[in-house]
């Protein structure tokens, strides 16, 4: 540690979730000198994927932002196999993925990342209808082939995929129109909608505020990423857990020369500084001096200075189950529209198995998401929702994640929560990035350091 006291760093960076460690790989490929530091002990911090004893720790640790009201609702006896062997289950903090194409893929082959990460297809499209979960029709031959809709229903539908290809193909459109309003003047039913809403543009929040720039927005990225890896797949998760997209974007940094330091010793005393200027920060490991300290919101409270807004809220719900629901050859993704369940929010419900490596085989996990409305209800919801899966559950906990925009002396590093998609992740690790670097490229290639190809 002492010669990383006498080490000045161009950037100090507190937290390993994903913003973070984008953030820290793209710096150190640009040449910077970066100390990156987590006192949690693993990589990910806050988008970390943790063992079922790291997890219950989780549960029962002392509550700070962004996570709060953590509950344990139903433990595993001391004979469950996920007490005897708690390294062969794998738990999310916030389950991330990604679409099959896109600027996210690129990324990740430019950096050798996929070298490091395997991801397995997820089944998606599975929306609660009146005769429960069901496969829904996502593309113009499965709307033709559906035994659920009648013949008119098809036609609405197809003719709502034919408006929304003419104006991705060119044709001229307000971008800030109301999306749901288009859909109305079009004559579409609710159930229609669902599908639109849930099952493809995976919405969680109002309906309302989804301009049409960004719902054809989605929808192309839908229909580019649809079957390129398997039929009726677009989206990818990560193989062991998506805190792998954190660390290997932490290996990348290293091989740039980018320092770590994890370990539970660590605590932060708090920022250092000379003529009002933050030259770097005093920890239980020794003083650290660098151009910038930046810090995810694990760590906010480092900053005296620190003004936190309130955005959004989360509730999560984490599940242990013997069996699997729905029997797939990889993750499978469920949409539940709003006021189904008493549900304010539409609820996904994101299913590992063994073929995801994240449990044995005989189990699942299931990780239940809904946008904040009420604490209690959304409890209500979920235990209502539960009640039509028939698995026999071993373990059952939830939590509430707040999204803040955080502020202050230091820089803040945001960690966009809401949705599945890790690509928010990477837009707010360029933002930052650009503020530093400029235009310099971010996360350019980088040679293959083994000569390997990429297999992606």
């Amino acid at each position: 540690m002492e010669d990383l006291a006498a080490t000045h760093f161009d950037d100090i960076i507190l937290g390993t979730d994903n913003t973070s460690s984008i953030l820290a790989a793209a710096l150190a490929i640009s040449g910077h000198k970066v100390l990156h530091l987590d006192s949690q002990g693993y990589y990910g911090s806050i988008d970390g994927t943790l063992s079922f004893n790291e997890f219950q720790k989780f549960l029962i640790s002392p509550e700070s932002p962004p996570f709060l009201n953590k509950q344990i609702h139903i433990s595993p006896g001391p004979d469950e196999e996920c007490n005897q062997f708690p390294r062969r289950f794998n738990f999310d903090l916030q389950p991330k993925m990604i679409y099959s194409v896109g600027d996210v893929v690129d990324y990740l082959l430019a950096c050798g990342i996929a070298q490091y990460i395997e991801f397995k297809s997820v089944k998606s499209g599975m929306l609660w209808t009146q005769d429960g979960f069901r496969q829904v029709p996502c593309n113009k031959s499965e709307i033709f082939q559906d035994e659920k809709l009648n013949v008119v229903e098809k036609r609405k539908l197809m003719k709502i995929v034919e408006h929304c290809t003419k104006l991705l193909e060119g044709e001229d459109f307000d971008p800030n129109q109301d999306f749901k309003s288009l859909l109305e003047e079009k004559g579409l039913p609710e159930n229609l909608q669902n599908i639109l809403f849930y099952a493809i543009l995976l919405v969680d929040g109002d309906t309302r505020s989804i301009t049409l720039g960004e719902a054809l927005g989605k929808i192309q990225k839908y229909s580019s990423s649809l079957g390129i890896y398997k039929e009726g797949s677009t989206l990818l998760y990560p193989m062991y857990g998506a805190g792998d997209i954190s660390q290997g974007f932490c290996r990348v940094s290293a091989v740039y020369e980018g320092t770590y330091v994890i370990t539970e010793e660590l605590s932060i005393f708090g920022l250092l500084k000379e003529d009002n200027k933050i030259k770097g920060i005093a920890t239980t490991l020794g003083e650290f001096h660098g151009n910038r300290v930046l810090l995810n919101s694990t760590f906010a409270n480092v900053d005296e200075s620190l003004v936190a807004v309130p955005q959004a809220g989360i509730t999560r719900g984490v599940i242990l189950s013997r069996g699997v629901f729905h029997e797939n050859d990889g993750p499978v993704l469920f949409s539940v529209p709003p006021h189904t369940f008493e549900n304010e929010f539409p609820i996904y419900i994101l299913q590992l198995s063994s073929n995801s490596s994240t449990c044995p085989e005989g189990y699942s996990v299931l990780h239940l998401y809904t946008r904040l409305s009420n604490y209690d209800e959304n409890l209500h919801s979920f235990q209502r929702l539960i009640e039509q899966f028939p698995i026999e559950i071993v373990f059952y906990a939830t939590y509430l994640q707040q999204i803040t925009e955080n502020s202050g002396e230091a820089v803040h590093i945001p960690n966009p929560g809401l949705g599945f998609e890790v690509s928010d992740h990477f837009e707010a690790a360029k933002k930052l990035f650009r503020e530093i670097r400029g235009d310099e490229p971010f996360l350019p290639s980088r040679p293959n350091p083994e000569g390997e190809e990429d297999n992606f």
